[in-house]
């Protein structure tokens, strides 16, 4: 039976821009900036699953002609007794590449090489080496979604807090095409797939994130949570955590601020957990990997030091969630 719509949360359903929620955020000469789209494709069977990643890093302090982009891929194959994970990346100048300021559109390719990428409504192919490892693919999903907004208020977007936007255009789609990694073809077929788009001055300090849209028990669910301590100028705040679900498509937010404070958190090296309840109903959530199913990440900030991240696409997780009972 399909769950009671509940009232319309606070969430702008346009971006308070002109554009779309991928729209690129980033303008030259505007400050210290990073901006983040990332893509994760996931197979029925969870024993495969591809990330990629295409980002801007710009620093105020350094010339206008430092600013680079990075694509990343990493390939989780876990169909054999040992588990094999391999990670690529590599780095061009801002000025060799193209960002949409209206919509999903991002192109470059590495000079002298055969590396490239490629971003758009519903599509995306590409190629990304570094030393004797490559991932090549050639992915299409769905080109329209319901975006899922993850903060509750425009202004959110808008202004200095939090430090990091986020969002979800493609919360829930299904990708097809082929992967390559070192030469192992792989054939996707209406894998799990997402697509997020991030952006602000520097990372949080201390963060956790989970995106899961598939589910042992339950086919139409989609959940997103986030955990992370923001600074407000020289003050670092406790950690705030906002959590999403839609289920059969109508949302459920645990986002606002009263929530952001009480919903309870755990960060763990290689464990995430939170509970929360809102007018919506209540929320608990667990996910974990072992060590062999994550790839660490070295995220650079435009001023200080470097942010470390374990990343997983293979975690296991498990949510209890109890929606509000309407008349």
């Amino acid at each position: 039976m399909t769950p009671p719509r509940p009232p319309r949360p606070p969430c702008p359903p346009c971006p308070p821009w002109e554009g779309t929620w991928n729209g690129v955020r980033f303008r030259p000469g505007g400050g210290d900036h990073l901006e983040s789209y990332f893509l994760r494709a996931a197979a029925p069977d969870a024993k495969r699953a591809i990330w990629l990643n295409a980002a801007i890093s710009s620093s105020a302090t350094d010339a206008p002609e430092s600013t680079v982009a990075e694509g990343w891929a990493i390939a989780f194959d876990h169909r054999n007794a040992e588990p094999s994970n391999v990670a690529v990346k590599h780095a061009v100048p801002f000025s060799d590449t193209s960002f949409d300021e209206r919509d999903l559109g991002i192109q470059w390719s590495v000079a002298g090489s055969a590396d490239e990428l490629h971003v758009g409504p519903g599509a995306t192919h590409g190629a990304i080496s570094t030393g004797d490892h490559r991932i090549d693919w050639d992915l299409s999903f769905p080109a329209r979604a319901d975006p899922l907004v993850v903060l509750p208020y425009a202004r959110m977007y808008t202004g200095p807090i939090p430090n990091t936007k986020q969002v979800s255009p493609y919360p829930d789609v299904r990708m097809s095409g082929t992967v390559t990694v070192d030469g192992d073809r792989w054939e996707v077929s209406d894998w799990f797939g997402m697509q997020g788009h991030s952006w602000g001055p520097r990372h949080v300090e201390l963060y956790a994130w989970c995106h899961c849209n598939h589910w042992q028990e339950e086919d139409e669910l989609v959940l997103e949570a986030s955990s992370g301590r923001v600074r407000a100028g020289p003050l670092l705040l406790p950690v705030v955590t906002v959590v999403n679900v839609r289920h059969h498509g109508v949302d459920y937010p645990f986002n606002g601020l009263p929530q952001m404070v009480s919903t309870r958190a755990d960060i763990g090296m290689r464990r995430y957990t939170f509970s929360g309840r809102s007018q919506y109903g209540r929320i608990e959530g667990l996910f974990e990997a072992p060590v062999e199913d994550f790839v660490g990440l070295r995220y650079r900030n435009p001023r200080g030091p470097t942010t470390h991240c374990l990343n997983s696409k293979l975690a296991t997780g498990r949510i209890r969630f109890e929606p509000v009972d309407l008349p």
